[in-house]
């Protein structure tokens, strides 16, 4: 679960960088990065799976310190999820993509993202592979793309990546909805 976090955090970071000026050859990079770990954010909820069977077998304590973990693994998975893809939304603002379009973007996206997660879940193929095995990536993505199966997992995946991007991003655009009218009234004040 560690590890897990640690690659969750890596396109956290990346986003970070992407809004600070830098070379362009850089911000590329950064995002060829920021794009291959991305779905490691997500992807931590999936280990839920593990939960039943440790709680199935664990005593009455160990399943409370378990179900906490879990609940602290996922909010983690999901602001990495939020956070990190505030890189993207930043791309999207700069090219002036606005209305249905752009919501479009963003749910395509996330369905590449939960293609990328089934990639990770169901084939192991990990983000690093594009590196050092190439021709694996390529093989597991033709094994997924003519699985029905495995698409089915994309769709289902991808359906309850967006829903969590549009429910928590509106959430936290209510922050900033909040934040801003605060700063409006001391202007005003």
């Amino acid at each position: 679960m560690l590890f897990n976090i640690f690659l969750a955090l890596i396109p956290v970071a990346t986003a970070f960088f992407l809004r600070k000026k830098l070379h362009v050859v850089l911000k590329i990079l950064l995002f060829a990065i920021w794009f291959l770990f991305f779905p490691n954010t997500i992807y931590i909820i999936t280990d839920l799976q593990y939960l039943p069977y440790q709680l199935q077998n664990s005593s009455l304590t160990f399943q409370i310190l378990l179900t906490i973990q879990y609940m602290v693994l996922i909010i983690i998975g999901i602001i990495t999820f939020i956070v990190g893809f505030k890189a993207f939304e930043n791309i999207v603002t700069k090219y002036k993509i606005k209305g249905s379009a752009k919501g479009l973007l963003y749910i395509g996206i996330n369905f590449v993202f939960a293609f990328a997660v089934v990639l990770g879940k169901v084939q192991r193929t990990n983000s690093w592979d594009i590196f050092i095995d190439l021709p694996r990536v390529i093989r597991d993505i033709e094994k997924t793309i003519i699985s029905t199966q495995l698409l089915f997992y994309v769709l289902l995946f991808g359906v309850i990546t967006n829903i969590i991007y549009f429910l928590f991003r509106d959430v936290l655009l209510m922050k900033n909805l909040i934040k801003k009218k605060k700063r409006v009234k001391k202007r005003r004040a």
